[in-house]
Formats: C-alpha cells, sequence, structure tokens
C-alpha cells in the first residue's frame, strides 16, 4: 500500500490527531489512529480514539488502496512536522516506510486494525447548527468550565435545546455564565447534556481546519457527535446531575448600576498588578466608583471612575479580580450593567438582556 502527500497538507491532521490520542500510561493503541485510504476519492480519513473522545479528519492523498491500517500517531507527527515536500508512506510487513527526498524512515506498526476500538453509535440527528454560532456560545462560556476535577460534571458544558433555543451554561460553583441564542430549526424534542469542554476544544481545531458550515448534532447512548463536512468529534457525556444553574441566577436586584465597560477593564487592569498573589480587590459604589487592592508592594492601590447610573444607596464589597475581569470581557457592549443585593449575595453582570446572557459572580468576604 502506498500513499502520496504533502508534508503540510498532512500536519495539521496529524496534530489534531496527536491532541486527541492517549500515549502514556495507556493502552498503547489508544496513541494510535485508525486510517482509511480511499482510493477513489484520492483522501485518508485518520479516526482516533481515546475512549473518551474521538475525532476523525479526512484529508487529500494520493492512495492506491483502500485497506484501512493503524497508523502510530506521535512518531509520524513528530517526523512528518520536520519534513517538506512530497512524502511517500509505505505499509508493509508491520513497517510504516516514509520516504521524503533523500530521507527514508521506518516505524515499528505491528497493531492489527481489527484491535482498533470502535466509537459507540449516535443514531439520532437531534439538530442542525451553524458550527460559528455552536462555538461562539462555547467561547462566551468556557471561561468559567471549572479546571479541577473534582467534580467530572463541572469541567464540562451543559448544553441546553428546547424548541428554537440553545442554551450553554457553564459554573465551577465560584461563578457562572449563561449564554442563549435562536435556532433556524426548533428541535423536536428538548434535550440538555452535559459536554466535556476538551470535546469542544478537539471541534474548535477540526472546524479551523476543514471549515465551518454546519454542524449536525447526533445522540446515543449517554454520548454525543459533531459532525462538520470533512471532520466528525465524538465524545462520552458526563451522567453525574449537573447544577441547577437556573436557580443560581439573581431574580431581582435591591440596586442597579451602569459603567462603561472599557473604563472599568482599563482600571482593573492597572489595579491588578498591586497584589497579583490575593486576587482580592474591593469595590466601593457611592457616587463613583473606587477600586482598591491592598498588598505588601503597594502602600496604596486605588483608582476611581464615573459611573453611567450609580446606586440608590452605597455599598462595599470585595471580589476576585480574575473572575470579575473574565467575566465583563464576556461582554461586547459599551455599557456594563451590575446587579448588587448585599455584599455576599451573588453579583448578577450583563450588557443588554440579562434572560439571554447574564455571569453571575461570588463576591467575597470583606
Amino acid at each position: 500500500m502506498r500513499i502520496t502527500y504533502e508534508a503540510h497538507t498532512l500536519q495539521p491532521v496529524l496534530n489534531i490527531a496527536q491532541s486527541a490520542a492517549r500515549g502514556r500510561n495507556a493502552l498503547p493503541i489508544l496513541s494510535c489512529a485508525l486510517a482509511v485510504p480511499n482510493s477513489k476519492n484520492d483522501t485518508l480519513t485518520l479516526t482516533v480514539n481515546n475512549l473518551e473522545q474521538a475525532v476523525t479528519v479526512t484529508v487529500p492523498v494520493l492512495t492506491d488502496s483502500d485497506q484501512p491500517f493503524v497508523l502510530p500517531v506521535p512518531p509520524i507527527a513528530r517526523l512528518n512536522s520536520l519534513l517538506s515536500g512530497t512524502v511517500t508512506m509505505t505499509i508493509e510487513n508491520e513497517r510504516v516506510h516514509i520516504r521524503c527526498g533523500q530521507a527514508e524512515y521506518e516505524i515499528a506498526n505491528p497493531l492489527l486494525v481489527d484491535e482498533y476500538p470502535p466509537t459507540r453509535e449516535t443514531p439520532t440527528l437531534l439538530t442542525t447548527v451553524p458550527t460559528e454560532l455552536f462555538l461562539g456560545l462555547f467561547g462566551h462560556v468556557s471561561y468559567a468550565v471549572a479546571k479541577e476535577n473534582i467534580r467530572p460534571a463541572l469541567t464540562g458544558v451543559r448544553v441546553v435545546l428546547e424548541d428554537d433555543m440553545i442554551a450553554m451554561a457553564a459554573t465551577d460553583t465560584h461563578r457562572l455564565v449563561f449564554k442563549y441564542d435562536y435556532l433556524s430549526t426548533p428541535v423536536v424534542e428538548p434535550y440538555a447534556m452535559t459536554v466535556p469542554a476538551e470535546a469542544f476544544t478537539l471541534l474548535q481545531r477540526v472546524s479551523a481546519l476543514t471549515g465551518n458550515d454546519q454542524c449536525e448534532i447526533y445522540i446515543g447512548d449517554e454520548c454525543v457527535a459533531f459532525q462538520l463536512p470533512h471532520g466528525r468529534v465524538w465524545t462520552q457525556l458526563f451522567t453525574e446531575q449537573y447544577p441547577h444553574w437556573q436557580r443560581v441566577i439573581p431574580e431581582e436586584a435591591r440596586l442597579t448600576v451602569y459603567a462603561k465597560r472599557d473604563m472599568l477593564l482599563e482600571r482593573l487592569r492597572r489595579i491588578s498588578v498591586a497584589d497579583p498573589e490575593s486576587q482580592k480587590i474591593y469595590l466601593n459604589f457611592t457616587d463613583t466608583l473606587t477600586i482598591s487592592a491592598r498588598g505588601d508592594r503597594f502602600a496604596k492601590a486605588e483608582e476611581t471612575m464615573e459611573l453611567v447610573s450609580p446606586p440608590k444607596e452605597p455599598i462595599e464589597l470585595a471580589i476576585n479580580i480574575n473572575y470579575f475581569t473574565q467575566a465583563i470581557k464576556g461582554f461586547s457592549g459599551e455599557e456594563i450593567a451590575l446587579d448588587l443585593t448585599e455584599p455576599l449575595r451573588p453579583i448578577k453582570i450583563y450588557d443588554a438582556d440579562p434572560t439571554m446572557h447574564a455571569a453571575v459572580v461570588m463576591p467575597m468576604v470583606l
């Protein structure tokens, strides 16, 4: 079997495959890809399945065979990244032969196609969503995904489809963000799922390689697949109960403050140098907003700015500057609204319709 391709064409596909593959402390075959050449269409389809996520990408090549084989991804990816021009890959006698110009390599490949784990079926088409919209929603909420695996479901994103609406939400218990958008075609039945953030990251990489267009969402038993024109991402879903995030969102506010978004971000950037280790800042709302930090190096770190609309009465609170800044950056409006109740009650942040897109951040003890 012989496959001919341009090194720079295959490398992005190998990079995606390598990011999905499992190598150290795992089954050897999980660091490999199932490669399926197609001599009729002159393509090569690579599928990497790490048992939790799987990614499939198709790339143009010249091939004289339709025989599937197992491809060891890490060594091929590392070698190919150093090659340029036309590469010829020959698979025979449990070896992968690589020839490029005057370079020639052989890589052991004793694994069998029958040993490669299949992905579970996702037979039901749930809906079709513009890929840009789908990944855009993830981009708005991804910063609030939990980084630690104490509660696995919190390392995922909650996706809710109902009627002509799609929503995504993420929380690490210290903050929460959600965003809704409209579907061009309503879903037949409501569906909610908790998707690992890793699957969205893979989908972003596949989309960047194959182009946007439409994303078909297929569901199966505790799994989902996102199908793009020339690529596919499959993932297991978290089955653990996701928090009732709607209950965390404050319904009413005793005080509402409006501020210029860019001006607030500028003040926060400057104040962040005062005590980067504690990350705690103080917000004192009166007719103006005073932002202060108390650090070892700065005897005084304080910023004051005018408010578009001050609160009806003064209120002071403490907050994590990183959480606060990330939440504000998640919006694009000229003005930002802060719904405040008490110094230790959640703060709701939004720039337009708070039922469609809002962030909630828990304050700290003063």
